[in-house]
């Protein structure tokens, strides 16, 4: 996948249930809510986080990649992965596709973060908008631009 080292390292993080999330840490220290910070409604689970909390499934029903993912919330992260990778992997945008996934989920997670821990909030559009962002600059800078001397 030709994501940046961070937005590799975070996927690999994600489907491995290795983020951080309210559940994990309620696992560690019960005292602590396992609660949603954003919705108060359910469990912070990393497919909550990333896909299923409502104002993310928005974003994700208004991707390039709307028709594909998996709405199922019983799936684990690595399965969703994989259904993903299983339905695009014999069409010809495969890798740009797979890309695109990845800069959303870490831009998820990035807006995720300051609204837990700056109390910000961000529209689900700019949201989107970010992600393609930071996959054009990467593409810009690793395929198109010139040689250096």
């Amino acid at each position: 996948m030709r994501v940046t080292p961070n937005v590799k390292l975070f996927a690999w993080r994600l489907v491995h249930e290795g983020i951080s999330v309210k559940a994990k840490l309620n696992e560690k220290l019960p005292h602590v809510s396992s609660l949603c910070p954003r919705c108060q409604s359910a469990p912070e689970t990393p497919m909550h986080a990333i896909v299923f909390f409502p104002e993310v499934l928005q974003i994700w029903n208004s991707s390039p990649v709307a028709s594909t993912i998996s709405r199922d919330p019983n799936l684990k992260a690595w399965d969703w992965w994989s259904q993903f990778m299983e339905a695009e992997k014999s069409k010809p945008n495969f890798r740009i596709k797979s890309a695109q996934v990845a800069y959303l989920l870490w831009q998820i997670w990035l807006v995720r973060n300051t609204l837990v821990f700056e109390d910000q909030r961000q529209e689900p559009g700019e949201i989107l908008s970010q992600a393609i962002l930071l996959e054009e600059e990467y593409w810009r800078y690793h395929f198109l631009r010139p040689p250096s001397l």
